[in-house]
């Protein structure tokens, strides 16, 4: 029986759903008519096409992303906090890792405007690196090299590479961290010491 009084954010539930069981390189929006039982003309009352769906899709899994990490970090300190962050970024790619796909698939998209929430997945990480180093260069760079590392584990660990050799994925993730905070510490002070000298 076709679905009555669709809406806006039933189609997008339906889309995370469908993206997550089925896979994202398959998502369409027939697809996604079939699964809601309308027409895929009815889908265009509510969303503008593919394009602003997956757009849509994207923004949901990362506001999705950051509470996650939010809600690991709560209430422990920096280097807990630190730790348990990155270790909840690689839990949400392990348990959605189509949804993840479809997060990363954005910035490759030139047609769509990014959304804002694409750039605060990391925010609760970004609160500790600015605890010690100024908004700035130094910042900046420290973040894009984190973000990275995480989705260059993340990745090949999906794809299997991470599988080979004695040590277990779970090892290597470990010494990613300790090395990131540790560089952080380092960063930190180097830039007290700076700050010193002026």
């Amino acid at each position: 029986m076709p679905r009555k009084g669709l809406s806006g954010e039933d189609i997008l539930e339906a889309a995370l759903d469908l993206i997550q069981e089925e896979g994202y390189a398959s998502f369409s929006l027939r697809a996604l008519s079939k699964r809601l039982l309308v027409q895929p003309a009815s889908l265009y009352n509510h969303v503008e096409g593919l394009t602003a769906l997956t757009q849509a899709v994207a923004s949901r899994v990362a506001l999705d992303l950051k509470a996650e990490l939010e809600q690991a970090a709560a209430g422990l300190p920096e280097p807990e906090a630190f730790r348990a962050a990155l270790l909840a970024y690689r839990r949400f790619a392990q348990q959605k890792p189509e949804l993840y796909k479809a997060l990363m698939d954005q910035p490759q998209r030139p047609q769509t405007v990014q959304s804002p929430a694409f750039h605060e997945i990391l925010r609760p990480i970004h609160r500790i690196v600015l605890a010690c180093l100024p908004e700035g260069d130094q910042a900046l760079h420290y973040m894009r090299t984190l973000r990275a590392g995480l989705h260059g584990f993340v990745c090949l660990e999906a794809a299997g590479f991470m599988n080979r050799g004695r040590a277990a994925p779970q090892e290597s993730y470990d010494f990613f961290i300790r090395s990131q905070w540790t560089l952080l510490q380092a960063l930190c002070q180097a830039n007290g010491a700076t700050a010193e000298k002026e």
